[in-house]
């Protein structure tokens, strides 16, 4: 699946529909997103519900024959657009503390004990986002060629719109638990979570788990297309300072430190 363009964080007021390319400007002032990690935190779980909740009825309309209403399509695809509307997304990964301006990377954490970070967490989001931008660009292409409900039964598509219903549950679902373990990472000293807080945990997996299940075209295919099998885990959010280099791909944020983001195609 393609990706995205590399792009700077957008000015205040700024279209963000097509992005610009290059990266690298401290001048650009944080966005007025919610200064707290809870609140980071629930905003994200929040537009992954959303997410997912447009892909499940993207996947309805695959398994009914039906349609699905994709407006604003103009002459060329926005993969940024309808009908998974993602503009802005870089902006979750944007704020302000202490006056500097800020950046999110999430990562993995084993628990009970809450350590052994794994970066993969940013890339696994990262390719989602690219799969939703695919899913936007194919269903505007379709209604630019006036055969939408026809392209919707391409037998490649299936595939993929299961893909992000699954990646989008798994992300609701790591958000949710990473509110539930925020309290034991910011007590003084840190504390492990107790096998009460690690069973919510799993149960909260496996409720998210089951919604992807109800909601796939083929879902036999869950566990092949879960982002990480790892368990127990759950996400923390890493703090940056904004810094030259730095780079948003799919509206995923990247650290020059860490670009970590693959030149290949993804299946």
């Amino acid at each position: 699946m393609a990706f995205g363009k590399r792009v700077t964080p957008p000015k205040k007021g700024a279209d963000t529909s097509i992005a610009a390319v290059s990266s690298g400007s401290l001048s650009v002032p944080a966005a007025e997103v919610p200064s707290t990690p809870a609140d980071r935190i629930a905003t994200l779980r929040d537009c992954m519900m959303g997410l997912f909740t447009k892909a499940s009825r993207i996947a309805a309309a695959v398994k009914n024959d039906g349609g699905i209403e994709v407006n604003g399509v103009l002459d060329e695809p926005d993969p940024y657009g309808e009908p998974m509307n993602v503009r802005g997304f870089e902006q979750h990964f944007m704020f302000t503390e202490d006056a500097a301006n800020m950046r999110s990377v999430f990562v993995y954490a084993d628990v009970p004990y809450l350590d052994t970070l794994d970066p993969t967490a940013q890339l696994h989001l990262h390719l989602l986002l690219g799969r939703i931008h695919e899913v936007n660009r194919f269903c505007q292409q379709a209604v630019i060629d006036g055969a939408l409900r026809v392209a919707l039964q391409s037998p490649s598509f299936p595939d993929l719109i299961d893909r992000v219903v699954v990646g989008s549950a798994f992300f609701v679902s790591l958000f949710e638990n990473a509110e539930v373990a925020l309290p034991y990472l910011t007590a003084k000293p840190m504390r492990a979570m107790p096998g009460t807080e690690v069973a919510r945990l799993r149960e909260g997996l496996e409720r998210h788990r089951l919604m992807a299940f109800d909601a796939m075209i083929a879902p036999h295919s869950l566990e092949e297309f879960l982002p990480t099998r790892k368990w127990p885990i759950v996400a923390i959010e890493t703090k940056w300072m904004a810094h030259e280099g730095e780079q948003f791909v799919n509206g995923v944020y990247f650290p020059a430190q860490q670009p970590g983001v693959p030149a290949q195609r993804v299946a």
